[in-house]
Parts: structure tokens; C-alpha cells; sequence
């Protein structure tokens, strides 16, 4: 699996003119086999910040460009964005899936970690990240756990840990177990973040909107 994430900045007041115009975009996307589900999250310490993962099943599928869903006649949204309503910020895009760990909750609180890892680092930073996964199964409210390795910067990393809610996240972070695992990744990765557009390596969103993929293969590790 592959994922086009985006961290999307509104304009005053659109928030909701740029919700709807994303459901319309990612019905059209959804809509084809080789999707696998698109996701609007409302960034939880930034009103006006949105991240957008759209899951595609191929890298060809990725790389197709927006304005190629466009071609059927829409009348209520005109295919050009409209000027002002949100703005893309420079980041790291496109990813590949490497590892995936599910739980047994159900929910939408989006924990999103951009890392850097050299290449030597990698087998440990997945060993890791999958141990976390176990631990944060044991803690509870894990829905699922996934990995990402940058298509094109083979150093970045991306994490989307999917939990039920933010008391999920406040149980796991003071779990003994998962603070000495978090410390060792500290030692084998650094954070991916860009402070010049007020982007971290480590986020909280909520979806507000979602189109559900087909189930697909977990990653291989």
C-alpha cells in the first residue's frame, strides 16, 4: 500500500468549504479499484491545519495527478481549486507501506510521526516500531499501527498510529514498556519536522471525514 499524505492550510473562515471540496475530490478517488480509502483529519492544536492521506494500492496510482478525476461534468464544484481555500504545505509526500500492526478498538484519533533513519538503522527502527505496536495493544484503543518509508528520500519515515481516542494516547505514553521502547527509537531516528511552517515531527488529528478502502494484505516487514 501506498499513501499521498498532505498537510492542507485553510483559509480564515473555509474550513467547511474545504471539507466539503475534499468529500466530493475523494469520492471521485475512492471510486476506483486501485484506492484504498482517503481520510480528512481536523489537526487537534491548529485550527486551520487538515491532513490528507490518501491510501492508493499501486505507485502508479499515487502519482495520478488530482485534476485527473475531473473529466465527468460536476456542476455544484468547478474543477480548478478556488483561489485561497487552503494551501499545500511543503512536506514530505508520497510513501510506501513497510510494516502494519492492527488492534481491536475502533475509533479516529490519528497520532501522525515523521522520522529521519539512515539506512543501517532501518531493520531496528522497524523491530521497534513493531514492539511499540505490541505494547500499545496491551495498553488498549489501538486500531491500527503503520509504517511508511519515503518513495523518494529513502531516509524519512512516516508512522500513522490510529487509536480510539485521545485517553488512548495519554494511557500508552506513561506505559513503562512503551517509554523505554520510545527512548530507544530516540537513539536510531531523529525527527522529521519543519518548524519554518509550523509542522512537527509529532501530531494529533481527528478524521472528520473518511472514505473506507477494500481490505488489503498486511505489510511484510
Amino acid at each position: 500500500m501506498f499513501v499521498l499524505m498532505q498537510i492542507l492550510r485553510c483559509g480564515s473562515g473555509r474550513q467547511k468549504e474545504a471539507r466539503t471540496r475534499l468529500h466530493w475530490i475523494h469520492g471521485l478517488m475512492a471510486a476506483h479499484d486501485d484506492s484504498g480509502g482517503c481520510i480528512v483529519a481536523k489537526h487537534l492544536g491548529n485550527p486551520i491545519d487538515v491532513l490528507i492521506l490518501r491510501f492508493w494500492q499501486t505507485r502508479e496510482a499515487m502519482a495520478r495527478r488530482t485534476n485527473s478525476y475531473y473529466q465527468d461534468r460536476w456542476p455544484l464544484f468547478p474543477p480548478n481549486e478556488p483561489e485561497g481555500i487552503y494551501q499545500t504545505q511543503d512536506i514530505a509526500h508520497n510513501f510506501e507501506e513497510v510494516q502494519r500492526a492492527g488492534g481491536d478498538a475502533t475509533g479516529g484519533f490519528i497520532w501522525r510521526i515523521t522520522s529521519r533513519v539512515s539506512a543501517d538503522r532501518w531493520p531496528d527502527f522497524l523491530a521497534q516500531r513493531e514492539a511499540q505496536a505490541a505494547a500499545m495493544r496491551r495498553c488498549g484503543g489501538l486500531v491500527s499501527a503503520r509504517t511508511f518509508r519515503s518513495v523518494e528520500r529513502d531516509d524519512e519515515a512516516l508512522t500513522l498510529v490510529r487509536l480510539h481516542d485521545r485517553a488512548s494516547l495519554e494511557a500508552i505514553v506513561v506505559d513503562p514498556e512503551f517509554v523505554s521502547l520510545e527512548q530507544r527509537l530516540q537513539e536510531l531516528a531523529q525527527p522529521l519536522e519543519y518548524p519554518q511552517l509550523n509542522v512537527f515531527a509529532s501530531e494529533c488529528f481527528e478524521v472528520v471525514d473518511e472514505y473506507a478502502g477494500a481490505p488489503q494484505p498486511a505489510a511484510s516487514s
